[in-house]
């Protein structure tokens, strides 16, 4: 039989679009776990694993590495569990383990480059949406005044921000309060192949006063390009319509 003698009932066209489906359901697979497995990629977002009591002084939170040095006798970072319990914005409900953050121009030194980090082991892809969450708290006795920073980065250097959102007042000062804040960018080709990072510091212009910073509930959601999610769509409706005929 000539090619354009083909039909959609012949056994040779049945044939290869069996095998056509087949590879467009397995590339839907695989995308939904890329997107999947980003959303569950940082490690102790919630500071839960520290399971601290009170105040933990100069701990590194489990999952996270530091720029920070310590002070002897300075509580200048760590977990804790008795801060912000009002709500805000988004953000309800008490706090029993978060990290916080003490800047003081002796023990911080280049504020800009004393961060709280994580490599998350994501693969940056080109088109596909990246957004950080976090939710940020002040004390009523510790005015915060713009000196919080979170930023996603990736692995071709740390100080070149992906996306950032510098000098953040979740205000209102003097109240107890949580809010949450993101930010996020769409991958280009030149930021495709590199593993996606998470950083909270202190804002660029801080003016180093005494305060705490207090960061929790830290998330990265990955959203694939419409035409990844297209591909998704397709592979649900390919799946269902399979398992229908079985």
């Amino acid at each position: 039989m000539k090619p354009n003698q083909l039909t959609p009932f012949h056994p040779f066209w049945r044939i290869a679009m069996r095998q056509h489906m087949t590879r467009i359901v397995a590339a839907s697979a695989a995308l939904a776990l890329t997107a999947g497995a980003a959303n569950a990629a940082l490690v102790n977002g919630d500071f839960q694993t520290d399971n601290v009591s009170g105040n933990d002084f100069n701990l590194v939170p489990a999952g996270w590495s530091s720029d920070y040095t310590s002070d002897a006798g300075q509580g200048h970072y760590g977990v804790r569990d008795d801060g912000p319990v009002g709500t805000a914005g988004t953000v309800v409900g008490t706090r029993d383990q978060f990290l916080y953050l003490n800047p003081d121009d002796e023990r911080f030194g280049s504020i800009p480059t004393n961060e709280m980090y994580q490599d998350t082991g994501i693969v940056i892809q080109e088109g596909f949406t990246y957004t950080l969450k976090v939710d940020i708290g002040e004390q009523n006795n510790l005015p915060l005044g713009e000196e919080a920073r979170i930023k996603l980065y990736g692995s071709t250097d740390r100080n070149v921000a992906l996306a950032e959102l510098d000098n953040i007042d979740p205000g209102p000062n003097g109240q107890d309060s949580w809010t949450q804040y993101q930010t996020s960018f769409t991958a280009t080709a030149g930021q495709a192949g590199q593993t996606l990072g998470v950083a909270l510091g202190i804002a660029t212009n801080s003016a180093l006063t005494s305060v705490n910073i207090n960061y929790d509930n830290v998330t990265v959601e990955v959203v694939p390009e419409p035409s990844s999610l297209a591909l998704l769509g397709l592979g649900g409706l390919l799946i269902a319509r399979r398992r229908r005929g079985a």
